[in-house]
């Protein structure tokens, strides 16, 4: 499903600053995450779901169970701070009335 408040990307973008078309899927961020168990979906399939403005990047248990540790933020080597967008993501989602 394709949200109608606007495209994900630069909503993101708006509210943290960051590109997420920086993301080359690299997986560093897994490295270190106290809670990579828990997740549906792994950060960069999250933000593919943004970039495709798509509802999945909002119903994502990933986004939800994100500690804000920082740990993939200072992992990741194109600065993409999961965490951040984490954040952006849940706030969007209560904003659309979505949960996972």
């Amino acid at each position: 499903m394709i949200s109608q408040r606007g495209p994900l990307r630069f909503t993101i973008l708006n509210a943290t600053g960051l590109d997420i078309a920086a993301c080359s899927s690299c997986d560093s961020c897994e490295e270190g995450c106290p809670h990579a168990q828990e997740w549906d979906l792994h950060p960069s399939e999250v933000l593919y779901w943004a970039r495709k403005n798509h509802d999945r990047a909002l119903t994502c248990r990933t986004i939800w169970v994100c500690a804000q540790c920082q740990t993939c933020g200072v992992i990741c080597p194109n600065g993409v701070p999961f965490e951040t967008v984490a954040a952006a993501l849940r706030t969007e989602a209560r904003l659309r009335g979505l949960s996972c």
